[in-house]
Protein backbone atom coordinates (compact mmCIF):
# COMPACT_ATOMS: atom_id res chain seq x y z
CA UNK A 1 0.00 0.00 0.00
CA UNK A 2 3.10 2.31 1.08
CA UNK A 3 5.12 1.79 -2.25
CA UNK A 4 2.04 2.16 -4.04
CA UNK A 5 0.87 5.06 -2.44
CA UNK A 6 4.17 7.16 -2.65
CA UNK A 7 4.58 5.91 -6.30
CA UNK A 8 2.40 9.02 -7.46
CA UNK A 9 5.27 10.74 -5.80
CA UNK A 10 7.99 9.51 -7.90
CA UNK A 11 11.09 11.45 -8.79
CA UNK A 12 10.06 11.86 -12.51
CA UNK A 13 7.08 14.16 -11.32
CA UNK A 14 9.24 16.45 -9.95
CA UNK A 15 9.20 15.89 -6.04
CA UNK A 16 10.03 19.43 -5.03
CA UNK A 17 6.61 21.24 -6.52
CA UNK A 18 5.30 19.10 -2.86
CA UNK A 19 5.24 21.70 -0.63
CA UNK A 20 3.01 19.59 2.07
CA UNK A 21 2.62 16.04 2.96
CA UNK A 22 1.19 13.72 0.38
CA UNK A 23 -2.53 12.59 1.74
CA UNK A 24 -1.55 9.24 1.77
CA UNK A 25 0.75 10.38 4.86
CA UNK A 26 -2.16 12.38 6.45
CA UNK A 27 1.33 14.13 8.51
CA UNK A 28 -0.22 17.80 7.77
CA UNK A 29 -3.45 16.68 9.74
CA UNK A 30 -2.07 14.05 12.33
CA UNK A 31 1.29 15.70 13.21
CA UNK A 32 1.80 19.28 11.84
CA UNK A 33 5.16 19.33 13.27
CA UNK A 34 6.44 16.24 10.60
CA UNK A 35 4.04 17.67 8.04
CA UNK A 36 6.61 21.23 8.05
CA UNK A 37 9.14 19.17 8.27
CA UNK A 38 8.04 17.61 4.98
CA UNK A 39 7.78 20.83 3.59
CA UNK A 40 11.31 21.84 4.21
CA UNK A 41 12.95 18.63 3.12
CA UNK A 42 10.65 18.45 -0.18
CA UNK A 43 13.18 21.54 -1.71
CA UNK A 44 16.40 19.41 -0.95
CA UNK A 45 18.41 17.03 -3.13
CA UNK A 46 18.26 14.47 -0.86
CA UNK A 47 14.68 14.11 -0.64
CA UNK A 48 14.05 10.45 -1.41
CA UNK A 49 16.50 9.66 1.68
CA UNK A 50 14.90 12.05 3.79
CA UNK A 51 11.40 11.17 3.08
CA UNK A 52 12.47 7.57 4.23
CA UNK A 53 12.93 9.63 7.41
CA UNK A 54 9.72 11.03 7.77
CA UNK A 55 8.10 7.75 7.03
CA UNK A 56 9.65 6.29 9.19
CA UNK A 57 9.12 8.79 12.21
CA UNK A 58 5.30 8.69 10.77
CA UNK A 59 5.46 4.81 11.70
CA UNK A 60 6.94 5.42 14.99
CA UNK A 61 4.22 8.07 16.28
CA UNK A 62 1.40 5.61 15.40
CA UNK A 63 3.27 2.95 17.05
CA UNK A 64 3.50 4.97 19.94
CA UNK A 65 -0.31 5.88 19.59
CA UNK A 66 -1.21 2.14 19.46
CA UNK A 67 0.03 1.65 22.26
CA UNK A 68 -0.84 4.56 24.77
CA UNK A 69 -4.02 3.00 25.35
CA UNK A 70 -4.77 3.89 29.46
CA UNK A 71 -5.55 7.14 30.85
CA UNK A 72 -2.57 8.51 32.56
CA UNK A 73 -3.04 9.78 36.24
CA UNK A 74 -1.83 12.92 35.42
CA UNK A 75 -5.15 13.00 32.23
CA UNK A 76 -7.49 11.72 35.70
CA UNK A 77 -6.40 14.86 37.69
CA UNK A 78 -6.79 17.21 34.99
CA UNK A 79 -9.94 16.41 32.84
CA UNK A 80 -12.96 18.18 33.36
CA UNK A 81 -15.07 15.39 32.33
CA UNK A 82 -15.14 12.11 30.63
CA UNK A 83 -17.40 10.52 28.45
CA UNK A 84 -17.35 6.84 27.46
CA UNK A 85 -18.96 5.89 24.55
CA UNK A 86 -21.52 2.76 25.47
CA UNK A 87 -22.79 0.41 22.63
CA UNK A 88 -25.29 -2.25 21.97
CA UNK A 89 -28.31 -0.48 24.04
CA UNK A 90 -30.77 2.17 23.45
CA UNK A 91 -32.92 4.66 26.19
CA UNK A 92 -36.70 6.49 25.67
CA UNK A 93 -34.92 9.48 26.69
CA UNK A 94 -32.12 11.99 25.85
CA UNK A 95 -30.65 11.73 29.19
CA UNK A 96 -30.84 9.81 32.11
CA UNK A 97 -29.10 10.64 35.74
CA UNK A 98 -27.25 7.88 37.77
CA UNK A 99 -25.98 10.09 40.54
CA UNK A 100 -24.73 14.09 40.57
CA UNK A 101 -21.79 13.41 38.56
CA UNK A 102 -22.79 10.67 36.79
CA UNK A 103 -25.11 10.63 33.45
CA UNK A 104 -26.10 8.19 30.36
CA UNK A 105 -26.65 10.46 27.35
CA UNK A 106 -27.58 9.80 24.00
CA UNK A 107 -25.60 10.81 21.68
CA UNK A 108 -26.90 13.79 19.52
CA UNK A 109 -25.04 12.90 16.28
CA UNK A 110 -22.71 10.51 15.55
CA UNK A 111 -18.95 11.99 14.56
CA UNK A 112 -18.24 11.50 11.21
CA UNK A 113 -14.47 9.87 9.87
CA UNK A 114 -13.27 13.20 9.29
CA UNK A 115 -14.20 14.56 13.01
CA UNK A 116 -12.98 11.11 14.35
CA UNK A 117 -9.60 11.43 12.43
CA UNK A 118 -8.86 15.01 12.26
CA UNK A 119 -9.67 16.07 16.28
CA UNK A 120 -8.50 13.03 18.42
CA UNK A 121 -5.52 12.04 19.22
CA UNK A 122 -5.27 8.21 18.52
CA UNK A 123 -5.92 6.85 15.52
CA UNK A 124 -6.38 3.65 17.03
CA UNK A 125 -9.38 5.31 18.50
CA UNK A 126 -10.67 6.59 15.61
CA UNK A 127 -10.66 3.16 13.99
CA UNK A 128 -12.28 1.62 16.69
CA UNK A 129 -15.03 4.01 16.46
CA UNK A 130 -15.61 3.66 12.45
CA UNK A 131 -15.31 0.17 13.32
CA UNK A 132 -18.67 0.26 15.34
CA UNK A 133 -20.48 2.99 13.99
CA UNK A 134 -23.51 5.20 14.66
CA UNK A 135 -25.67 1.72 14.71
CA UNK A 136 -24.19 0.50 17.69
CA UNK A 137 -22.78 3.22 19.20
CA UNK A 138 -25.38 5.49 20.51
CA UNK A 139 -24.75 6.81 24.12
CA UNK A 140 -22.19 8.00 25.98
CA UNK A 141 -21.37 7.54 30.17
CA UNK A 142 -20.75 10.67 31.34
CA UNK A 143 -18.57 11.35 34.43
CA UNK A 144 -17.85 14.83 35.64
CA UNK A 145 -13.97 14.35 37.58
CA UNK A 146 -14.95 17.20 39.17
CA UNK A 147 -18.32 15.90 41.47
CA UNK A 148 -16.23 13.03 42.43
CA UNK A 149 -14.31 12.63 45.85
CA UNK A 150 -11.03 10.59 43.41
CA UNK A 151 -11.06 11.41 39.88
CA UNK A 152 -8.12 8.42 40.18
CA UNK A 153 -11.18 5.77 40.45
CA UNK A 154 -13.00 7.22 37.45
CA UNK A 155 -12.09 4.18 35.51
CA UNK A 156 -12.83 1.65 38.03
CA UNK A 157 -16.46 3.74 38.41
CA UNK A 158 -17.41 3.48 34.69
CA UNK A 159 -16.55 -0.31 34.72
CA UNK A 160 -18.61 -0.94 37.64
CA UNK A 161 -21.69 0.85 36.00
CA UNK A 162 -21.19 -0.84 32.55
CA UNK A 163 -21.15 -3.86 34.78
CA UNK A 164 -23.81 -3.62 36.60
CA UNK A 165 -26.18 -3.07 33.19
CA UNK A 166 -24.88 -5.66 31.82
CA UNK A 167 -25.97 -7.89 35.01
CA UNK A 168 -29.22 -5.96 35.03
CA UNK A 169 -30.40 -6.36 31.65
CA UNK A 170 -28.37 -9.07 29.90
CA UNK A 171 -27.64 -7.26 27.59
CA UNK A 172 -24.94 -7.24 24.58
CA UNK A 173 -22.94 -3.70 25.95
CA UNK A 174 -19.21 -2.71 24.69
CA UNK A 175 -17.36 0.22 25.59
CA UNK A 176 -14.36 1.00 22.85
CA UNK A 177 -13.44 4.41 23.86
CA UNK A 178 -13.38 7.19 25.98
CA UNK A 179 -12.81 10.79 25.48
CA UNK A 180 -12.26 13.94 27.04
CA UNK A 181 -15.04 15.73 24.79
CA UNK A 182 -18.22 14.51 23.84
CA UNK A 183 -18.54 12.18 21.05
CA UNK A 184 -21.34 14.38 19.56
CA UNK A 185 -19.12 17.83 19.81
CA UNK A 186 -16.15 16.46 18.21
CA UNK A 187 -16.15 19.33 15.48
CA UNK A 188 -15.80 21.95 17.28
CA UNK A 189 -12.36 21.00 18.73
CA UNK A 190 -8.87 22.07 17.49
CA UNK A 191 -7.12 19.68 15.22
CA UNK A 192 -5.43 16.30 17.30
CA UNK A 193 -6.35 18.07 20.81
CA UNK A 194 -9.07 15.43 22.00
CA UNK A 195 -7.73 12.96 24.58
CA UNK A 196 -9.12 9.82 23.42
CA UNK A 197 -8.21 5.97 24.90
CA UNK A 198 -9.15 2.57 24.20
CA UNK A 199 -11.39 0.90 26.67
CA UNK A 200 -12.13 -2.46 25.23
CA UNK A 201 -10.48 -4.04 21.85
CA UNK A 202 -12.37 -4.45 19.15
CA UNK A 203 -15.18 -6.69 18.27
CA UNK A 204 -14.77 -8.89 15.40
CA UNK A 205 -16.18 -12.35 15.73
CA UNK A 206 -19.98 -10.83 16.29
CA UNK A 207 -22.55 -8.45 14.93
CA UNK A 208 -24.90 -6.50 16.96
CA UNK A 209 -28.61 -7.50 15.53
CA UNK A 210 -30.42 -5.50 17.99
CA UNK A 211 -30.15 -3.06 20.55
CA UNK A 212 -31.37 -3.30 24.43
CA UNK A 213 -33.85 -0.67 25.81
CA UNK A 214 -32.16 0.81 29.36
CA UNK A 215 -34.52 2.73 31.48
CA UNK A 216 -34.43 4.65 34.55
CA UNK A 217 -35.02 1.58 36.62
CA UNK A 218 -32.16 -0.45 35.71
CA UNK A 219 -29.54 2.71 36.59
CA UNK A 220 -31.53 2.68 39.48
CA UNK A 221 -30.69 -0.52 40.49
CA UNK A 222 -27.20 0.29 39.06
CA UNK A 223 -26.65 2.93 41.53
CA UNK A 224 -28.46 0.98 44.53
CA UNK A 225 -26.49 -2.30 44.21
CA UNK A 226 -22.87 -0.47 42.95
CA UNK A 227 -21.40 -1.01 46.55
CA UNK A 228 -22.39 -4.24 46.85
CA UNK A 229 -20.74 -5.43 43.03
CA UNK A 230 -17.63 -3.02 44.47
CA UNK A 231 -17.72 -5.73 47.65
CA UNK A 232 -17.96 -8.68 45.52
CA UNK A 233 -15.66 -7.96 43.15
CA UNK A 234 -13.10 -9.28 45.83
CA UNK A 235 -14.32 -12.63 45.91
CA UNK A 236 -12.33 -14.61 43.60
CA UNK A 237 -15.40 -16.93 41.89
CA UNK A 238 -17.34 -13.51 41.53
CA UNK A 239 -14.71 -11.67 39.81
CA UNK A 240 -14.38 -14.69 37.38
CA UNK A 241 -17.46 -14.98 36.72
CA UNK A 242 -18.38 -10.83 35.95
CA UNK A 243 -15.19 -10.50 34.03
CA UNK A 244 -16.52 -13.65 31.66
CA UNK A 245 -19.41 -11.98 31.23
CA UNK A 246 -18.47 -8.37 30.47
CA UNK A 247 -15.37 -9.73 28.20
CA UNK A 248 -17.04 -12.56 26.13
CA UNK A 249 -17.56 -10.45 23.03
CA UNK A 250 -14.48 -9.99 22.77
CA UNK A 251 -13.65 -13.85 22.21
CA UNK A 252 -12.34 -15.35 18.75
CA UNK A 253 -15.67 -17.03 17.67
CA UNK A 254 -18.71 -18.18 18.93
CA UNK A 255 -17.92 -21.17 20.67
CA UNK A 256 -15.14 -19.66 22.45
CA UNK A 257 -17.23 -17.20 24.16
CA UNK A 258 -19.61 -20.10 24.82
CA UNK A 259 -16.89 -21.63 26.62
CA UNK A 260 -15.71 -18.26 28.33
CA UNK A 261 -19.32 -17.69 30.18
CA UNK A 262 -19.93 -21.15 31.42
CA UNK A 263 -16.27 -21.27 32.86
CA UNK A 264 -18.03 -17.68 34.94
CA UNK A 265 -21.23 -19.71 35.56
CA UNK A 266 -19.04 -22.77 36.81
CA UNK A 267 -17.08 -20.61 39.22
CA UNK A 268 -20.05 -19.86 41.05
CA UNK A 269 -21.09 -23.36 41.96
CA UNK A 270 -17.50 -24.70 42.12
CA UNK A 271 -18.76 -27.79 41.20
CA UNK A 272 -16.07 -30.15 40.64
CA UNK A 273 -17.77 -33.47 40.02
CA UNK A 274 -21.08 -34.56 38.48
CA UNK A 275 -21.34 -31.05 37.08
CA UNK A 276 -23.60 -31.96 34.37
CA UNK A 277 -25.91 -33.02 37.24
CA UNK A 278 -24.84 -30.79 40.10
CA UNK A 279 -24.88 -27.53 38.61
CA UNK A 280 -27.99 -27.27 36.58
CA UNK A 281 -30.01 -28.18 39.99
CA UNK A 282 -27.97 -25.70 42.38
CA UNK A 283 -28.21 -22.86 39.37
CA UNK A 284 -32.19 -23.40 39.76
CA UNK A 285 -32.45 -23.19 43.25
CA UNK A 286 -30.88 -20.16 43.55
CA UNK A 287 -32.95 -19.05 40.70
CA UNK A 288 -36.81 -20.24 41.83
CA UNK A 289 -38.24 -21.01 44.84
CA UNK A 290 -39.07 -25.01 45.07
CA UNK A 291 -41.88 -26.41 43.18
CA UNK A 292 -42.74 -26.46 39.32
CA UNK A 293 -40.81 -23.18 38.15
CA UNK A 294 -37.62 -24.71 39.64
CA UNK A 295 -38.15 -28.18 38.46
CA UNK A 296 -38.72 -26.76 34.78
CA UNK A 297 -35.60 -24.05 34.91
CA UNK A 298 -33.69 -27.20 35.85
CA UNK A 299 -34.56 -29.06 33.17
CA UNK A 300 -33.95 -25.75 30.98
CA UNK A 301 -30.79 -25.06 32.23
CA UNK A 302 -29.56 -28.86 32.00
CA UNK A 303 -30.04 -28.74 27.98
CA UNK A 304 -28.34 -25.72 28.13
CA UNK A 305 -25.42 -27.48 29.31
CA UNK A 306 -25.68 -30.38 26.99
CA UNK A 307 -25.31 -27.95 24.42
CA UNK A 308 -22.44 -26.48 26.07
CA UNK A 309 -20.60 -30.07 25.25
CA UNK A 310 -21.10 -29.92 21.65
CA UNK A 311 -20.31 -26.22 21.65
CA UNK A 312 -17.00 -26.85 23.71
CA UNK A 313 -15.82 -29.68 23.03
CA UNK A 314 -15.82 -29.24 19.02
CA UNK A 315 -19.40 -31.27 18.57
CA UNK A 316 -21.34 -30.78 14.97
CA UNK A 317 -23.47 -27.58 15.64
CA UNK A 318 -24.91 -25.01 13.76
CA UNK A 319 -23.60 -21.73 13.72
CA UNK A 320 -26.86 -20.28 14.30
CA UNK A 321 -27.60 -22.63 16.65
CA UNK A 322 -24.01 -21.43 18.68
CA UNK A 323 -25.19 -17.98 18.60
CA UNK A 324 -28.48 -18.86 20.16
CA UNK A 325 -26.71 -20.76 22.73
CA UNK A 326 -24.35 -17.96 23.51
CA UNK A 327 -27.09 -15.52 23.84
CA UNK A 328 -29.28 -17.72 26.17
CA UNK A 329 -25.98 -18.61 28.61
CA UNK A 330 -24.86 -15.24 28.81
CA UNK A 331 -28.54 -14.36 30.13
CA UNK A 332 -28.46 -16.91 32.50
CA UNK A 333 -25.09 -15.57 33.65
CA UNK A 334 -26.54 -12.32 34.49
CA UNK A 335 -29.26 -13.62 36.49
CA UNK A 336 -26.86 -15.12 38.28
CA UNK A 337 -24.80 -12.48 39.03
CA UNK A 338 -27.65 -10.57 39.26
CA UNK A 339 -28.94 -13.15 42.09
CA UNK A 340 -25.88 -12.45 44.23
CA UNK A 341 -25.99 -8.77 43.95
CA UNK A 342 -29.01 -8.29 45.34
CA UNK A 343 -28.52 -10.97 48.29
CA UNK A 344 -24.98 -8.99 48.26
CA UNK A 345 -22.92 -12.35 49.03
CA UNK A 346 -22.24 -15.74 47.43
CA UNK A 347 -23.83 -18.58 48.65
CA UNK A 348 -21.76 -20.88 50.80
CA UNK A 349 -20.91 -24.41 50.24
CA UNK A 350 -23.11 -24.95 53.35
CA UNK A 351 -26.00 -23.13 51.92
CA UNK A 352 -25.85 -24.71 48.64
CA UNK A 353 -26.25 -27.80 50.57
CA UNK A 354 -29.42 -26.49 52.36
CA UNK A 355 -30.74 -25.50 49.48
CA UNK A 356 -30.52 -29.03 47.87
CA UNK A 357 -32.00 -30.61 50.85
CA UNK A 358 -33.93 -28.56 52.87
CA UNK A 359 -37.27 -28.38 52.73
Amino acid sequence: MWGRSLGAYAPRSGLAQYHTAPPCLGLNRQCPRLGLHYQRISRTPDFAIALGDVVAEAFRILRESLVMTEMTPDDLDTVAKWHFAVGGLKTQSDLIELAAAVRLERLRTFPTRTELTSHLNSPLVAGLMQHYGEDVVQHELVIDAAETDDPQFIPRLAGLILAGLRIRTGAEILCPAVCDRSWSDLRRAAPNSCLAYRVEPAMYAHKFEGLTVVTADDLGWVRDNLKDLLALEDELRFRTALEALCTYLHAANYRMMAAQLWAGIEALFDVTYEISFRLPLLAALLLEKRGPACRDRRTEIHELYKQRSKAVHGGKISEDELKDHVSKTRQLLAQLLSNIVTRGSLPTADEFTDLTVMP
